[in-house]
């Protein structure tokens, strides 16, 4: 038999593909061994700059000022990558809600997080169309870093955008959805992971993460008696005591005017509804277009 030193060829091959195994063996459970990453991630929307409510409804005035809402992400389970890119895409009823002003390329927002790897970031311009089917609306846009070094991302929560909403005139009850086009994944609001290997060109792998849709109420003008003893388009306290002499009154019960209800839940109560309505103290209602 031929040898090589003290070693047979064919114990040779043998250990040779003994070693090949191993590192075949190696290299694939470096990639299939990697966590099931963002098993409790939530994107989400919240009327706070410090994220502190998720999914809590969001209430505006009938005809009121702007109002800022931020997109925060919370709980990133993708150790040890983080985060390479971020997408928004939200769609909303354009005709009871306007969506002013986005931005999620600032220092404060996905631009500055998704810098903080080191890696230069680039943003596309965020679009919105108000129309882009009868009275639905929809905004979209995107940050991602560029290049592979270093390797690891921002894994902290964080604010990821700014949306600047104004309210319409009809009193109404709406939803602004990140969830995208069903069976469309990639459409919705997302997180791309900052994983990378040759099977998984960089940027094609998302984070799983629970994505949302918040409710709006848009509630209406606490105008019910001025000095004529009828509405005079201006919210006083005594429009503010008016409401809170209905506190327990419901929608099954004669008399019920449903601007009483400022949350939508067919009843008044001091909690909710004359707190909504004690807001409004001073404002000027809008006037309603003719029908």
């Amino acid at each position: 038999m031929t040898t090589v030193g003290r070693w047979s060829l064919w114990t040779l091959a043998k250990l040779l593909v003994v070693a090949l195994v191993v590192v075949v063996g190696a290299s694939a459970l470096v990639r299939d061994s990697r966590p099931a990453h963002a098993s409790h991630t939530v994107l989400f929307v919240s009327m706070s700059s410090t994220c502190a409510t998720s999914g809590a409804p969001i209430f505006v005035f009938v005809g009121g000022p702007s109002q800022d809402l931020f997109i925060c992400v919370r709980d990133i389970d993708n150790s040890p990558w983080g985060a390479a890119g971020f997408n928004l895409e939200m769609k909303y009823v354009s005709w009871l809600v306007n969506i002013t002003a986005v931005d999620i390329a600032s220092p404060g927002y996905a631009g500055g997080w998704l810098g903080s790897t080191g890696r230069a970031v680039q943003c596309l311009p965020v679009t919105t169309e108000p129309n882009i089917a009868t009275g639905q609306g929809r905004v979209y846009g995107g940050c991602q870093t560029v290049g592979t070094s270093p390797p690891t991302g921002p894994l902290s929560n964080t604010v990821l955008g700014k949306i600047t909403m104004t309210p319409g005139i009809v009193k109404a009850s709406t939803n602004l959805d990140l969830r995208g086009t069903v069976g469309q994944p990639t459409t919705a609001t997302h997180l791309v992971s900052a994983f990378f290997d040759a099977q998984s060109p960089f940027g094609s792998v998302l984070i799983p993460a629970a994505v949302g849709v918040v409710q709006v109420f848009v509630a209406p003008c606490a105008d019910y008696t001025g000095f004529s003893g009828l509405p005079d388009n201006f919210v006083s306290i005594f429009d503010i005591l008016h409401l809170a002499q209905k506190n327990g009154r419901n929608s099954t019960q004669p008399g019920w005017n449903p601007n009483w209800d400022m949350n939508g839940d067919n009843a008044v109560n001091i909690t909710q509804d004359v707190l909504i309505g004690a807001k409004q103290f001073g404002r000027t209602c809008p006037t309603a277009p003719p029908p």
